[in-house]
């Protein structure tokens, strides 16, 4: 089985007006891809992600993609597409985890020589002369 994990991003910023603040919004989008090479299918397959989380008012993390996973709750399954995807927040163990941590988890079945990827897309907006780094 092979997996790979790439993340891209991108920096837009707006111009402020008389009633609007320059912003800098940057849109990070990962792509994890898994080919089975193996002849037989893999049920139940688990693969965990993480977004950022932030305390800071000045900053604002919009979840974009994977839909639906925004408005869900800690622990319930959202189907993505109709191959049998779906996405969820990670479980909450002793307080952690889960949404409050930005933790996520695919779940799905590969079958043998089948190659699928999952997309996740998010936006960290603040105001345009606010430092910060996200590495």
């Amino acid at each position: 089985m092979k997996i790979t994990y790439e993340r891209t991003s991108k920096i837009t910023k707006s111009d402020g007006g008389t009633f609007t603040e320059a912003t800098k919004t940057i849109t990070y989008s990962t792509v994890v891809t898994i080919h089975n090479k193996h002849p037989f299918t893999i049920d139940d397959l688990i693969i965990r992600d993480v977004i950022p989380t932030c305390q800071d008012s000045r900053i604002k993390i919009i979840l974009r993609k994977p839909e639906g996973l925004a408005e869900s709750n800690d622990g319930a399954p959202v189907e993505v597409g109709t191959d049998g995807l779906s996405v969820q927040w990670d479980d909450v163990v002793d307080g952690k985890g889960g949404e409050k941590e930005g933790k996520f988890k695919w779940t799905r079945t590969v079958q043998g020589g089948q190659k699928v990827s999952m997309n996740a897309v998010w936006d960290v907006r603040c105001a345009s002369d606010l430092e910060w780094d996200m590495n």
